[in-house]
């Protein structure tokens, strides 16, 4: 543990996500428990919905994310939006319900300058 702690966990636990490493995305989590605050906070949130998806229980995941992404947006986390949103869209398919928040990452990505 130390300054740069919180960083270092939340990219292993998105670089897990992304990769769909369910024991890396577990491993993640346990992480997030051992740092406290209200950005890691949003971090866990973010890694619940996750797992949630990778254990195939999409419903779950869904509302999981929809929180992840409204805890970053009480932080103004613009880019934390769109990359959980992107996140939902990746793990839980453009036919989920709750995948109409890509057009907000589309939104905050393009205002960023961010190409595909």
């Amino acid at each position: 543990m130390g300054i740069n702690s919180s960083v270092a966990i939340a990219l292993q636990a998105r670089a897990a996500i992304w990769l769909k490493d369910q024991e890396g995305i577990r491993k993640s989590l346990v992480a997030t428990e051992l740092v406290h605050g209200r950005w890691m906070a949003s971090v866990r949130g973010e890694v619940k919905a996750a797992l949630a998806a990778m254990e195939g229980q999409p419903d779950d995941a869904g509302e999981l994310y929809l929180a992840a992404i409204e805890s970053w947006r009480t932080l103004n986390c613009v880019l934390d939006i769109a990359v959980t949103e992107l996140e939902l869209i990746h793990l839980l398919g453009p036919e989920h319900p709750q995948a109409v928040t890509a057009k907000e990452a589309k939104d905050i990505f393009t205002q960023l300058g961010a190409v595909p």
